[in-house]
């Protein structure tokens, strides 16, 4: 069954603990195109971020949408990709010499031990993660008093904090044309977007949570 091709495209965009609206209309392409591409995303971004397009390494589900060492990566069709209207891309910002060192990642096999080394050390890295959030978790569920609400906000804003750059670490960690060290990166890659997910979820109820508290507060006075 072909994609759907969209003649508009609204997703949003999450960069740090930023939400953006992206909208994209295949009409208002000066390039005469039929489809929304990710070259059209990139500029988009572009747009709303000033983050330049070489610096953009985005990522949907896991999966990047755009290669440094593959121009033609920016004319794949958006509808291709599986992306739909209300779906998340997130957004790490990189260095533009990252991008001419992955054009010539033919030529440090002799890094794969320290590529193996870094792996290992970012896994544990994405293990306490997982631990702290449990953490954060177990405690919030027995906190009811506001300045404990309090507290419980601002350890997940942290966390998230954390996982963020976490999550460019890993992007950031060559992967020296191994399938496997590949796949090791997209578990951690996955695992820590489900972490970023919890921990957005969770700071919005426990701001609800500590406003209710605190108008109820305020009409006891």
């Amino acid at each position: 069954m072909a994609a759907t091709e969209y003649a508009t495209l609204n997703v949003t965009l999450t960069y740090g603990q930023n939400k953006i609206p992206i909208h994209l209309d295949v009409s208002s392409q000066d390039d005469g195109s039929k489809c929304l591409t990710v070259g059209h995303l990139i500029d988009q971004v572009y747009k709303e971020t000033n983050v330049e397009p070489a610096c953009q390494k985005l990522i949907h589900r896991g999966r990047a949408l755009n290669k440094a060492d593959d121009s033609n990566s920016n004319n794949t069709k958006l509808s291709t990709l599986g992306i739909r209207n209300g779906d998340r891309i997130m957004l790490l910002s990189r260095k533009v010499n990252d991008a001419s060192t992955l054009a010539v990642s033919n030529g440090y096999a002799q890094h794969v031990a320290e590529g193996k080394s870094r792996l290992e050390d970012l896994q544990s890295q994405v293990d306490r993660v997982c631990l702290q959030c449990d953490e954060n978790i177990r405690r919030v569920q027995d906190t009811k008093e506001l300045q404990g609400l309090k507290t419980s906000k601002l350890s997940f804003i942290s966390l998230h904090e954390d996982s963020m750059k976490l999550l460019e670490k890993i992007d950031a960690t060559t992967s020296n044309d191994n399938e496997e060290f590949r796949k090791q990166r997209k578990m951690m890659v996955n695992t820590i977007q489900g972490k970023l997910d919890i921990c957005e979820k969770l700071i919005a109820d426990i701001t609800k949570k500590i406003l209710h508290l605190e108008q109820m507060n305020a009409s006891d006075r």
